[in-house]
This record gives C-alpha cells, sequence and structure tokens, in this order.
C-alpha cells in the first residue's frame, strides 16, 4: 500500500519459488509485516518457503506476526509444538531492584521473613497492572495500524498512534527485562552429538548420566604410577595448612562478587549477583547481627 511496485520483478520472484518447488505458510492476524514509522507505507516482506515435504512432516505448523517493537518489522515465528520445561522457579528481577519501592520496603533487613509471598505482593502492587496497560495501548496502536492498511492517516490520528506505541513500547520494555531473565529458549543439551531441546528426553539423560555414576563398582585400591613416586612425600607447611582452615574475609566475598557478571548464574533461589552487589551493605549488617 502506497509503495513503488514494479510487476516485472513480481514474475522474477514469483518464477524462483516456483522452480524451487516451494510453498508460502499462511500468514494469520496481519495482512502486511512492515509498516513504516509514519503509518503511510506498507508492504508484506516476511514470510517463511518452505517445501512441500516440510509440510507433510510438520502438519500443525502456522505462521503468526507478532507485535512490533523497536523494528518497523513484525517478527513472525513458525510454530511447531508447544514445549514445556516444567513448574517456573522463582526469580529476582533487576527491575524490581531498579525501582525505589525496593529499598523503602527493607524487604532484605527483616531477612528475608516469608520473602516469596512479601515479594509476590510488592511486584502486584508495582507491576501488577503492566498487562492490561501494555494490552490497552498496544490495542489503540495496533487499531490505528490496520486503520492505516486501508486510509491515509490524518496528522492528529498519527499522533494518537505514536503516543499510544511510546507508552506500549515503555511497558513493552520493563515487561521484556523481566521476560529475558525468566527466558529458557537456551534449555538444552547435546545428545549423542545432536542438540536436543525435548524436555523428556534432556530428563532421560541427566538420569541415565548420573544413575552410570551411582551404578558403577567402587574400588578402595589406590595405585600410584612409578613415575610420580617421587612427588608423595611433598607436604605442606603447618602455615599453608592453618591457611586453608581460615575463614574468608567479607572483603574477599565482594571482590569476588564483583569480579561476576551481574547478570549471571542466579542460584535455585532466583538471586543474582546484581542483587548481591546493590544490597551488600544491608547482607553484611545481616550477617553481623546474626
Amino acid at each position: 500500500m502506497n509503495c513503488e511496485f514494479i510487476e516485472r520483478r513480481e514474475k522474477w520472484f514469483n518464477n524462483f519459488i516456483n522452480n524451487s518447488r516451494l510453498v508460502e505458510v499462511p500468514l494469520v492476524g496481519k495482512k502486511y509485516t512492515r509498516i513504516c514509522v509514519n503509518g503511510i507505507k506498507l508492504s508484506k516482506l516476511d514470510r517463511f518457503l518452505v517445501s512441500e515435504k516440510f509440510c507433510q512432516m510438520y502438519r500443525d505448523i502456522s505462521v503468526t506476526a507478532l507485535e512490533k517493537n523497536i523494528s518497523d518489522h513484525c517478527p513472525i515465528i513458525l510454530r511447531d509444538k508447544f514445549i514445556d520445561f516444567g513448574p517456573k522457579p522463582i526469580k529476582v528481577f533487576d527491575e524490581w531492584i531498579e525501582t525505589a519501592g525496593w529499598r523503602k520496603d527493607n524487604i532484605f533487613i527483616i531477612k528475608l521473613r516469608n520473602v516469596k509471598f512479601t515479594l509476590k505482593q510488592w511486584s502486584s502492587k508495582q507491576f501488577g497492572k503492566i498487562d492490561s496497560e501494555l494490552h490497552e495501548f498496544r490495542e489503540i496502536a495496533t487499531k490505528w495500524e490496520c486503520e492505516a492498511e486501508n486510509r491515509s492517516l490524518g496528522v492528529s490520528e498519527r499522533s494518537e498512534w505514536m503516543e499510544a506505541r511510546k507508552k506500549w513500547l515503555d511497558r513493552e520494555k520493563i515487561k521484556s527485562s523481566m521476560a529475558k531473565q525468566k527466558s529458557r529458549k537456551h534449555r538444552g543439551l547435546n545428545i549423542k552429538g545432536v542438540w536436543n531441546e525435548d524436555p523428556a528426553a534432556i530428563k532421560d539423560e541427566v538420569f541415565n548420566h548420573f544413575k552410570s555414576f551411582f551404578s558403577k563398582r567402587v574400588t578402595n585400591d589406590l595405585k600410584i604410577p612409578a613415575a610420580d613416586q617421587q612427588f608423595t612425600s611433598r607436604k605442606i607447611t603447618e602455615s599453608q595448612a592453618a591457611r586453608l582452615e581460615e575463614e574468608f574475609l567479607k572483603k574477599e566475598v565482594l571482590e569476588a562478587i564483583n569480579e561476576c557478571s551481574s547478570s549471571k548464574a542466579p542460584g535455585p533461589d532466583g538471586y543474582n549477583f546484581k542483587f548481591f552487589k546493590v544490597f551488600w551493605d544491608l547482607i553484611k549488617c545481616d550477617l553481623i547481627s546474626a
């Protein structure tokens, strides 16, 4: 719509598709996948082309155009089936830490009593309406985008569309930050040289891996090769032995934490290194008082 159309190039493209024996998976929900920032030019540039054999192997496939964020293109996704990795663990989101209300509520000072329940209440108060607000502004923006597919928008209409889109993206940014920490897209396992993302296969492989360790016979016979026997008489000094039993200094713990990436290695409780860096003073006081 409102774009330059060259019939000769269309025929070249269609001939390429037909000669390659490809078919397009129908797009659901939208007519166009790109809309310029001023809402005037619309086009369908993004699509999935697959072979007929592929369609026979995967009969439940569908293509959906997702909502645009920063890009002027709609991401399109080819779906086959839903993968469930089981219950979701608790996460401490960076957005919680960045919000001033976290410090004001002094959640950590009270030694994390009923922390999961308290965090759910606090998060519901701070971010409970984000989905409804995101949906509201996305609906307004989408309404004008659909309207732009049929006619040129006026200045005030485009202004309303841009304002709704900005508010939508602001809330989408917060939600995306949380979703990034919850993301499970990298969950998979290399099984016999093949990357596998099937939850059942992954669980079986992990179970069999550890089962093989505990099912092996363990002997107490320790044999030292003759070439290494000269090292058996070497011992550490008493001062070195004493240092092995020294308690870690809080300064050493802090230095180790600061050397780690903030978003890496959240534990089973969901706390990542950013949490401990930001609240180190509270943690230190809590350890002293304990």
